[in-house]
């Protein structure tokens, strides 16, 4: 569902790029764009750091890649506490880091906490299939919890923003309103105080 494959891995612009310094891509985070890409930048576990920093109070960046950066368990770990504070990232891209199972574990541990995080790019880290498993999971949780968000929005009428939700295997949702069986619904269809 949302741990997919291949998708943004072989993006031509991002292969042979010069290393980057930590500074210089919290810089970039800085600048307030929605998607901001650092893959293969060679940033280490020391720039997962700075910019797990940034993230914990980031309001804008909706889409990180940081593939190919060799940031190991370290940067996962650092990563994964920024992401318990972070309400504004969805897409997090961390394809060949050497993450292993620690850092599969800090990230399932975080996105539990995070329900905000829809995908999570973690191919080729040498992450055991169970924790894998365990993280599609969460993220699919994370998937119904933000349709729930819109469906409660529009019951509410908050206006419609969405536009529809992009799914993970590239379909859109609609965000038509369907009662959550777990909301008091009442007469008029309404959520019940």
């Amino acid at each position: 569902l949302s741990v997919y494959f291949f998708s943004s891995l072989f993006e031509p612009k991002w292969w042979g790029q010069a290393p980057m310094e930590p500074a210089e891509a919290v810089e970039l985070l800085r600048k307030g764009d929605a998607r901001v890409a650092l893959s293969y930048h060679n940033l280490g576990a020391q720039g997962a750091e700075a910019i797990a920093e940034e993230l914990k109070t980031n309001s804008t960046c909706t889409d990180l890649h940081m593939n190919g950066n060799a940031m190991g368990s370290d940067g996962a770990w650092a990563l994964a506490e920024a992401l318990k504070q972070n309400s504004t990232l969805t897409h997090l891209h961390l394809q060949m880091n050497d993450l292993g199972d620690p850092g599969g574990e800090s990230l399932l541990d975080a996105i539990k906490l995070n329900n905000r995080i829809q995908k999570l790019g973690l191919q080729f880290n040498d992450i055991d299939v169970e924790i894998m498993d365990q993280i599609h999971e969460q993220l699919a949780r994370n998937m119904e919890v933000t349709q729930l968000r819109v469906h409660v929005a529009a019951a509410s009428g908050v206006p419609d923003s969405c536009g529809g939700v992009q799914g993970s295997r590239g379909g859109r949702h609609d965000c038509s309103w369907t009662p959550h069986p777990l909301l008091p619904i009442g007469p008029r269809g309404d959520i019940a105080a």
